[in-house]
């Protein structure tokens, strides 16, 4: 799976991100409207995780995760 730089999500622009600085293997800030992946990731894990942040931020595209 080839993951995105970038993407776009009912008219809201997201960035995805690699880090060494994140201690969970990936992470959704809606405020910022960015997808960060720890840096490294095996593939087979890597796209399993965007997947799972990814639907964060359809969720809060759609209302369901705002707090």
């Amino acid at each position: 799976m080839r993951i995105p730089k970038s993407f776009t999500l009912a008219g809201m622009r997201w960035s995805v991100e690699e880090s060494d600085a994140i201690s969970e293997m990936g992470h959704c800030n809606a405020e910022t409207a960015t997808i960060r992946l720890r840096a490294g990731l095996p593939a087979q894990i890597k796209a399993p995780t965007f997947c799972h942040e990814l639907q964060h931020a359809i969720r809060y595209t759609l209302g369901a995760d705002r707090h």
